[in-house]
């Protein structure tokens, strides 16, 4: 018997036959192996980024002053008390134009809570913390599976889970420890979705209360469980109809859920919770019309990044303004096809209004922080199943519908094609390959902690970047060190970060003024720790250990165009080592005599991420 006869079309909230249950149950297992399979890549990354400074708030390695956690709170890495950002920015893990005030401190507990089990377990074991994920990533997937199994065909919910379950940009997601808490998330709050689902067919109040505490976890396993909220809102409004629940009910029957939801809400705002002064959060202090074009524009990217695997929407903030338009147009290309699904199955199929809804609503609390694959997982469960529905609409109008005309026919199948190709085809080799994105950010720090002074002399020197390519490539480094017990200069600063063009005039024995014709904090990873609503002014100074910034002048939107720097002694002391970036890694840097010019010009923030392939790693070790 094929698959097709033998998976029931049960619809929503209908029961499949016994037998129709196991051969669909072993189909989904099939395809969950399979993505486990090609996540499997990603178990020798090894630690990055974030993974460092969770280790030292665990008490691996040695403590980073300023930085405060625990078991239960990993992720406050900004927590607006000025006398610890004051700490960090003397050691120049915040640049010195962070703002005091900042906060970037979210409540996590339950992510929290299975990096300190790494930490008790395997303290020194990345290979078995990216095994941990792995245990996430499937069971996530086994909740997915089974909520869309409560809203859809079994035919549609086994294609939506593949789509889900194979999608590339499950890749970055699954491959990055530090990301665990968005499959965490994810497991509660699909299980919430199922469970309620479930709950509204059959009436279980079993299944009510399991529901409610399934989304209760998933709050405390991060901020996006909000976007649950957005499923289970489109699942009272278009699931089926009973005699006993109709859509007045099925929304009444929400009332814990939104309960549970305002108590999480009020607690996260009035215990300070949550992002503040970052322009890579979006905040209404930037205005209502920048606000709402900024996150329409962030949803449309991130639509994009789930529809088709040919944008990854981490590399939209290095998207020059004047390419924008084009990707405009590249969104339109790939969502006209899901507009027209919409339409068409509007009427006539639940799991379409549920999906799109539900993608909608999720993509929402994403698109307020800068657009990134990693975050698509609760918004990828909606996409699969619009894709899904897609597919099966398309190849229905393209071969089996015999009434159709010749041009819709083939413009059916084109769409068909063109999906299944991104989808199905490329996306599984992808998603190998996106497991292991993370070895490219580490490749580049490699080669930025190789380049720069190491070793047991180091700890008394103070060390300057004259001009860094990207904000991650100085500021981890004693991150890093710190993690991994080795030992870090005094202080690491970057005087630029970004990749534009800098002249340098040495205008003292202990002072040098740099000058950006495109401005300082050029985009926005460089303003995660200040944001343009508090811009510079001329005459502002910024005074930390062995260092002053006074800004000289600014540009019409408040970032400094030419600083000046103090130092409290002299620039050939030889306490103080001075490099730039240059191409692919810091180089030790001359500075000029009293008077002299240096021109420093701009980088390639593609070539100095990605490298050169064999590239060697330099080295300069200090000796005690």
């Amino acid at each position: 018997m094929s698959l097709p006869e033998a998976i029931s079309e049960a619809g929503i909230g209908r029961e499949p036959g016994a037998f129709a249950s196991r051969v669909s149950s072993r189909w989904f297992l099939f395809v969950g192996l399979v993505a486990l399979l090609l996540a499997s890549t990603s178990i020798t990354v090894g630690y990055s980024l974030d993974d460092h400074i969770h280790r030292t708030l665990l008490g691996i390695g040695q403590p980073i002053a300023g930085l405060h956690g625990g078991p239960l709170d990993l992720f406050g890495f900004a927590t607006g008390n000025a006398a610890d950002a004051k700490l960090l920015m003397d050691q120049g893990i915040y640049p010195w134009w962070s703002d005091p005030e900042v906060r970037l401190h979210f409540l996590r507990p339950l992510a929290s809570l299975t990096h300190a089990l790494d930490a008790l377990l395997w303290p020194e074991s990345p290979l078995l913390a990216h095994a941990h994920n792995l245990v996430w990533f499937a069971a996530s997937l086994a909740a997915a599976s089974f909520a869309f199994r409560r809203v859809a065909s079994l035919p549609v919910a086994l294609l939506a889970f593949a789509l889900f379950a194979l999608d590339d940009v499950r890749g970055p997601a699954v491959g990055w420890i530090a990301n665990r808490g968005a499959f965490v998330v994810a497991t509660f709050g699909f299980m919430a979705m199922g469970l309620q689902a479930r709950a509204m067919a059959n009436g279980s109040r079993r299944d009510r209360w399991l529901a409610l505490a399934s989304f209760l976890l998933a709050l405390l396993a991060g901020e996006a469980a909000v976007a649950i909220g957005g499923y289970l809102l489109a699942e009272a409004l278009f699931g089926p109809a009973t005699p006993e629940r109709g859509r007045k009910e099925r929304l009444l029957a929400l009332w814990p859920f939104a309960a549970v939801g305002m108590v999480w809400a009020g607690l996260y705002a009035g215990f300070g919770w949550g992002a503040s002064g970052s322009d890579i959060y979006l905040s209404l202090s930037q205005g209502l019309l920048p606000f709402a074009g900024n996150l329409l524009t962030n949803m449309g990217v991130l639509l994009l990044a789930q529809v088709g695997p040919f944008f990854w929407s981490d590399f939209w903030a290095m998207v020059l303004p004047e390419h924008r338009p084009w990707y405009a147009l590249f969104l339109l290309a790939w969502t006209a096809p899901i507009a027209w699904v919409a339409v068409r199955c509007w009427r006539g199929d639940a799991a379409v209004r549920i999906g799109v809804v539900g993608l909608l609503f999720a993509l929402v609390p994403i698109a307020a922080t800068m657009p990134q694959d990693r975050l698509l997982v609760n918004a990828g469960w909606g996409g699969a199943l619009v894709v899904a529905l897609l597919l099966r609409e398309s190849w229905n109008v393209g071969w089996r519908d015999a009434q159709q005309s010749a041009w819709r026919r083939r413009t059916a199948q084109l769409v068909f094609v063109a999906f299944a190709v991104s989808h199905l085809l490329l996306a599984p080799p992808l998603l190998a390959l996106r497991a292991r994105s993370m070895t490219t950010i580490e490749g580049a720090m490699a080669r930025a902690d190789r380049s720069l002074p190491s070793g047991p002399g180091v700890r008394d020197l103070r060390v300057y970047s004259l001009q860094t390519a990207f904000d991650p490539l100085l500021v981890y480094v004693p991150m890093m060190r710190a993690s991994l017990g080795q030992p870090t200069a005094r202080s690491m600063r970057s005087l630029y970060t970004g990749p534009g063009a800098l002249e340098l005039v040495r205008d003292g024995a202990a002072s040098l003024r740099l000058s950006a014709p495109a401005g300082f904090l050029p985009t926005a990873p460089e303003r995660m720790l200040r944001s343009l609503a508090k811009p510079f002014a001329s005459g502002d100074e910024v005074a930390l250990e062995g260092m002053t910034a006074e800004v000289l002048t600014v540009l019409s939107d408040g970032r400094p165009r030419e600083v000046r720097f103090v130092f409290d002694r002299p620039l050939e002391d030889p306490s103080l080592r001075w490099v730039t970036w240059s191409e692919t890694r810091f180089v030790p840097v001359s500075i000029p005599p009293i008077g002299g010019r240096l021109s420093l010009p701009a980088q390639n923030v593609v070539l100095a991420l990605f490298g050169r392939p064999n590239e060697p790693l330099p080295t300069q070790e200090l000796l005690p």
